[in-house]
Formats: C-alpha cells, sequence, structure tokens
C-alpha cells in the first residue's frame, strides 16, 4: 500500500508541475502574499499534520538494533514525507492560484478544473486508500500500547500475550479488529 502511495504523490507531482502554471506561484498577490507569519503558519500545520511518526516507537520492541535503526527510520520518514510535502504544495499551487484551492479536495479539484476529471477520481481514491492505511498504522501501535497495558495488569493479562514465533502482541490486535 506504502508504494501505491508513493507512485500516486509522484504521479501528482510530476502531473501537477507539467499541468501546472509557474504564473500561478505569484498571482494574485505575489510570491508569499502573507509574508514570513503565512510561512511559518503554514509550516507548523504541516508539521502536526504528520503525527504517525510517533507509532515507529512502539514497535521498538520487534526491531532489530532499536537503537540505531529507530532514530534513523523517524528521521528519516520525515525527510522523505517533507520533501514529499513541499513537491506536492509545489505541484498544487502551479495547478491553482493559491486563493482558489479547496482545501476538503485540493488535488481531486486541481486536476478537475485543469480538465483531468480522470485523474481527480485517482487522488480520490488514492486518498481512500490513505485513510486505510492510517487505519492500519494507528491498530498497530495501539496493539502494543494494549499489550504494555496488559502486562502492567491495567487490562485483562490475555492481552499482553505475544506470538511465539513473531513477537506480535496477537490477542491485542485480534481485540482491535473485532471492536
Amino acid at each position: 500500500m506504502t508504494v501505491l502511495h508513493v507512485v500516486l504523490f509522484g504521479f501528482i507531482i510530476v502531473a501537477g508541475i507539467c499541468k501546472g502554471n509557474t504564473e500561478n506561484l505569484i498571482k494574485p498577490r505575489g510570491l508569499a502574499p502573507f509574508g514570513t507569519k503565512g510561512i511559518f503558519d503554514g509550516a507548523a500545520l504541516v508539521y502536526f499534520s504528520y503525527i504517525g511518526f510517533d507509532t515507529v516507537s512502539t514497535l521498538a520492541e520487534e526491531i532489530q538494533e532499536p537503537v540505531k535503526s529507530l532514530p534513523m527510520g523517524i528521521v528519516g520518514s520525515m525527510l522523505i514525507v517533507t520533501f514529499f510535502y513541499c513537491l506536492m504544495a509545489l505541484s498544487l499551487c502551479m495547478m491553482v492560484p493559491y486563493d482558489q484551492i479547496l482545501s476538503e479536495v485540493a488535488f481531486a479539484a486541481a486536476f478537475e478544473k485543469n480538465g483531468w476529471k480522470w485523474a481527480s477520481n485517482l487522488v480520490g481514491a488514492g486518498a481512500s486508500l490513505g485513510i486505510l492505511a492510517s487505519l492500519l498504522v494507528a491498530m498497530l501501535g495501539q496493539a502494543r500500547y494494549l499489550c504494555v497495558i496488559g502486562r502492567a495488569r491495567l487490562v485483562p493479562s490475555w492481552l499482553a500475550r505475544v506470538h511465539p514465533s513473531t513477537g506480535t502482541p496477537l490477542n491485542a490486535t485480534i481485540f482491535l479488529g473485532k471492536h
């Protein structure tokens, strides 16, 4: 699923930049119309929209060499996501002037406005898959939390049992899947 999203992000970036117009970057009120405050406000919003990176730390028990791998994974994922966010923002702003961006369906509406209805549908399908991926990642972290809470006997201890060969919290995962 991650590979599909990366391919979709690549498509959005390339198609948006190719289909877009650099004049949209300075219309209607010039480059950075809200000044540095607008840039920092936008950066803060983007930072807090990427909240899944902390879920990686819940997998520390299952990672080989977590002291080395965990920081590299967290920092690496933050850099990759930042790179994609910046290029996607550039492609969106090239397709549509900033004052015409529809925040709820930004990329889908931008492609539709540029005459690519099929790309709009593709982006919508990708967004739906993104919701599913987010749900799976949330369950991944929550199962580990339940396992630790089960070890502390704050919830039934059978939630703390892990699969003998994989070391994953099987009971907690099944419990979350059912509820």
